[in-house]
């Protein structure tokens, strides 16, 4: 009995601070939201603006500004600083998905619960959209920044040129598209695969990291830990894409499942299996979380707390893996929490349907 009590003690506990974390991410989801719409206003010509502001502007978790935005106020930075770079990370990354939907990347008709922005405006428009959003990205960064000098804007343009360039996303795409089906298929192994996530999803998170880290006066100590951190954290974050694609429903993704099986793709569960899988994912979240952990007392309170801002939404992934085992006051919570978002404006609830999962979640991943 005595066990009981102590572990639904944890399990309240855990919940309390899961909770807490939500609060924290709804609140710089919206934030982000409000400064992305004022970054790019609906002006001519229409309907190039319109498809930009499509993908912008379609919901998701924010995940690049907001861990650009938590780097920076680890080290001591304004987030206002950090903000038009938060903005321009979700610009490129609006515009990678974009383009990776195209019959030409992936082929997928659905993202984000809807139809993809080529469906909507055509291919041609698409691209150029893309085009736009990426040239919009340097420029919102070059224009608008303050309170830090010309070098360390400098530097974060560097930073995100080289996330999508050739030796950095492309050179992933390149690879991820040689992965694909329909003949194209090489013999990949591990070590090509991790090759094409380091230099996409993983590569994204960590220029993240450094951009905001590098606004808020970080010195280069600092900078390296967040980087590493960030590297394992996005890896993990992909491995755990990888499985949710062939465990979850479209409905419950907001884009097409299965469609990597579908199109003969090498993924970890098809190289590993799931179980592996799973056990691969926490080891890089372990591993994300001691490169920032024991370097002094202030440095390891406040990463504390920003990584776990950085983290909310991964860990809403990693953790589904374990939900067999739910309590009812669990799902209660969570039923309460569903019905809470029901009140919120429309623009979150995207947000909060990606991360109300994790209520469920975050109790076991204290257990793994």
């Amino acid at each position: 009995m005595e066990e009981k009590r102590i572990l639904l003690q944890k399990q309240i506990k855990h919940y309390l601070c899961w909770n807490e974390k939500t609060t924290y991410m709804l609140e710089k989801i919206n934030i982000v939201n409000q400064a992305l719409d004022a970054a790019l206003p609906l002006q001519n010509p229409i309907k190039i603006h319109e498809a930009m502001r499509y993908s912008l502007l379609s919901g998701g978790k924010r995940i690049c500004p907001i861990v650009c935005l938590a780097a920076c106020q680890l080290v001591g930075g304004d987030e206002s600083t950090a903000m038009p770079s938060a903005c321009a990370l979700e610009m490129i990354h609006a515009m990678s998905l974009m383009h990776d939907d195209l019959p030409c990347m992936d082929n997928d008709d659905l993202r984000r619960s809807r139809p993809s922005n080529h469906v909507v405006f055509g291919e041609n428009v698409t691209v150029l959209a893309g085009y736009a959003l990426l040239a919009r990205a340097f420029e919102h960064i070059a224009d608008s920044t303050r309170g830090v000098s010309p070098e360390k804007i400098v530097r974060v343009i560097g930073e995100l040129a080289r996330l999508i360039g050739p030796e950095g996303v492309v050179a992933g795409q390149v690879a991820d598209l040689r992965c694909g089906g329909q003949g194209r298929r090489l013999d990949i192994g591990l070590e090509q695969l991790e090759y094409i996530h380091l230099h996409k999803t993983a590569a994204s998170v960590e220029a993240s990291a450094v951009a905001g880290a590098v606004l808020g006066g970080a010195c280069e100590e600092e900078i390296e830990r967040l980087r590493k951190y960030s590297r394992c954290a996005g890896l993990m974050f992909q491995v755990v894409d990888d499985i949710l694609d062939v465990t979850k429903s479209s409905e419950e993704l907001g884009k097409t499942s299965g469609k990597d099986l579908v199109a003969d793709k090498v993924t970890y569960p098809k190289l590993i299996g799931i179980d592996k899988s799973k056990k691969y994912a926490q080891k890089l979240n372990r591993e994300a979380q001691n490169h920032v952990v024991g370097h002094g007392e202030a440095m390891l309170l406040s990463t504390t707390v920003s990584v776990s801002m950085a983290r909310s939404c991964l860990p809403a992934h990693v953790l589904i893996f374990e939900n067999g085992h739910c309590s009812a006051k669990t799902q209660t919570q969570t039923a309460h929490f569903r019905y809470r978002a029901l009140q919120r404006p429309s623009r979150e609830l995207q947000a909060i349907r990606d991360m109300e999962i994790g209520i469920i979640s975050f109790i076991q991943l204290q257990h793994l």
